[in-house]
């Protein structure tokens, strides 16, 4: 599995990411296109952006077996103090 990210200015000297995702993690994309039926990338990018900016405390909560479950970020994705 694989995901880089890099930015860079543009011509008009304005920032522009590039993200290259590759392996496991490219199929994981395209499986959730397929499941949630997106328009496009960009449209699930958007999505999953503006849900982890609306969650209050940082969690994202979803149904599982008929119970509301936490979705909790892996202490090792999170920046620490002394890094």
């Amino acid at each position: 599995m694989s995901i880089s990210f890099s930015e860079q200015n543009n011509t008009e000297n304005k920032p522009v990411g590039t993200i290259h995702i590759d392996n496991g993690d490219l199929q994981a994309l395209k499986d959730v296109m397929e499941q949630y039926k997106f328009v496009n990338q960009e449209a699930l990018i958007r999505y999953a952006l503006v849900a982890l900016l609306n969650a209050s405390d940082n969690k994202l909560y979803i149904k599982q077996n008929g119970n509301i479950v936490s979705m909790n970020i892996s202490e090792k994705l999170i920046k620490t103090e002394d890094a």
